[in-house]
């Protein structure tokens, strides 16, 4: 009979969270790579897929399923909707195995690290395509007991960290950061993933250290964020705001991250309380400084408001910010901001900015050509007028952020 998390051993909790870790990584890239782009149509990305799934199942086989049940005999066919289903099959039926509690600590730790280490290495591969043939990036796992290797240089470039961050992530980090100077970057290499990999003896001398119960209240803490969060998203599609609130308030009382505090700002928002919305973003933003939703949120309602040069402020820094889902959100408000202050030709720039970050978004690109059109036929002082028409209405995504549902 499977275990209640109330039952499970610190080793069971360490492993559910790495093997949950890994599978959110390989899905976030799965994601990017099928959905959000063409790299899944590439002959190197169908390669990879093959023999990330091949190679999977011949491990689980060799150190999980006993030989007198065989092998598991699925398909390794290049092409990632086989591929996808093989991943899915074998993450599901490792995750029961450890929830099951098998006996021997050792020798489960040793069998389902090199698991998830041959997950992190096909996931980087395909970061790597996706990197090549796309504009995407992806967000990396968070480092918790993870090392990292650079390839390229052979060496170490991560240490872990003391605390395991647990529980799903499933965000997609996307497009090009802001333009800097060039000597802030060494070359492009250096923006390469590593290879992340976990170490059998850190897990086993974690899982027995005095540590290991608070690692677990904290794993089952992220947990019911996790849910709390995925709740309220189905509400927010169904126009619920009171619910979704309400669940993000839970949410926030499990852990307090700017995440939900940003997604509790744009509910806000949508409600009518614009002051308690701009409270919570600054809020946000003092616990994380380096997430971008809560910068283009407050700078919205501020545009919203008619503090109109106020909001570009707060956009440039949301351009900033290093962690940053939609990243071409705050270059469309500020291409928004710029049209209101009549300043068609910096809105252009804005809008250009943005499209290169989203170029499969076509009603941007059709309203971008619009604009350029009219900027080539109106040269002298009548050109507002012209303008006027082609006003961007982004209403939709106001106040949108790298966690809340599409409207």
């Amino acid at each position: 009979m499977k275990k209640s998390r109330e039952d499970m051993t610190s080793v069971q909790e360490i492993l559910l969270s790495e093997l949950t870790q890994a599978r959110s990584y390989v899905e976030r890239i799965l994601h990017a790579v099928c959905e959000l782009s063409d790299t899944h149509l590439t002959p190197k990305a169908r390669v990879v897929i093959q023999e990330f799934s091949a190679e999977y199942e011949k491990l689980v086989c060799e150190l999980i399923i006993p030989s007198h049940f065989g092998e598991l005999n699925l398909i390794h066919q290049d092409n990632f909707r086989q591929g996808r289903e093989n991943l899915r099959i074998m993450n599901n039926f490792i995750e029961s195995f450890v929830a099951l509690g098998p006996k021997n600590d050792e020798e489960v730790v040793g069998a389902i690290t090199r698991l998830i280490n041959l997950v992190y290495k096909y996931t980087r591969e395909l970061h790597l395509v996706l990197i090549e043939k796309s504009s995407l990036d992806v967000a990396t796992p968070r480092m918790g007991l993870l090392k990292a290797i650079d390839i390229k240089e052979k060496k170490e470039v991560i240490k872990p960290h003391a605390v395991i961050k647990k529980g799903p992530f499933t965000l997609i980090e996307g497009g090009r950061v802001d333009e800097v100077d060039e000597d802030e970057f060494e070359d492009e290499a250096s923006l390469n993933p590593p290879l992340y990999f976990l170490e059998t003896l850190e897990i086993l001398n974690l899982a027995h250290a005095k540590t290991a119960p608070i690692l677990g209240m904290n794993a089952k803490r992220e947990e019911k964020y996790e849910q709390n969060i995925s709740q309220a998203h189905v509400l927010v599609s169904k126009k619920d705001l009171a619910g979704a609130l309400e669940l993000f308030e839970k949410a926030r009382g499990h852990k307090e991250t700017a995440e939900v505090l940003t997604l509790m700002a744009w509910v806000n928002s949508q409600m009518g309380n614009n002051e308690e919305a701009k409270s919570l973003c600054l809020k946000a933003i003092e616990i994380d400084p380096e997430y971008g939703a809560p910068y283009n949120d407050l700078g919205t309602l501020l545009l919203n408001e008619g503090h109109i040069n106020e909001s570009i402020k707060w956009y440039e820094l949301a351009k900033k910010a290093p962690k940053y889902t939609n990243r071409e959100y705050p270059y469309i408000n500020a291409g928004r901001a710029y049209m209101q202050l009549n300043n068609f030709d910096k809105a252009m720039e804005e809008f250009e900015v943005a499209l290169k970050l989203v170029p499969e978004n076509q009603e941007l690109r059709h309203t971008v050509s619009k604009i350029r059109a009219s900027v080539l036929k109106e040269e002298d002082n009548t050109t507002k007028r012209g303008f006027q028409k082609f006003k961007v209405d982004f209403s939709d995504n106001q106040g949108d952020n790298d966690n809340q549902p599409t409207q």
